[in-house]
């Protein structure tokens, strides 16, 4: 081999090396993101009543944000904004540890609610 095709090995096997360090500082920079977007996701929801309702109906908040599509809690967070009862919500809140059976028609997300309990057990 000549000088001319070592250098130019050199080069493309920095250039790889460069390539593949930075994809890894990419996926990780991408994975950081993920998890403030989902911190920041379920912040939100635990300062609405959905969260309370959440687990008194026995759903699992991490696995609720990292299994559950962000239009859909994006849509249960604007449900539980929107609702005009939460009086009923929170006096039931309270008067009970966690949701049976117990009717829940009134919230907005009772149906969601319902489908991510059936899912978890």
């Amino acid at each position: 081999m000549d000088i001319i095709n070592i250098i130019l090995i050199t080069i493309m096997a920095a250039g790889m090396m460069y390539f593949v360090i930075m994809m890894f500082v990419r996926i990780i920079g991408n994975m950081n993101a993920g998890n403030r977007f989902r911190q920041a996701l379920t912040e939100e929801v635990q300062s609405l009543p959905l969260s309370r309702m959440l687990t008194a109906a026995g759903v699992d908040m991490d696995r609720y944000t990292h299994k559950e599509s962000v239009v859909n809690i994006r849509t249960h967070i604007a449900e539980c904004k929107q609702c005009e009862k939460t009086d009923e919500c929170e006096d039931m809140l309270n008067s009970h540890g966690f949701i049976g059976d117990e009717n829940i028609d009134f919230c907005r997300n009772s149906e969601a609610i319902h489908k991510m309990d059936r899912e978890q057990h």
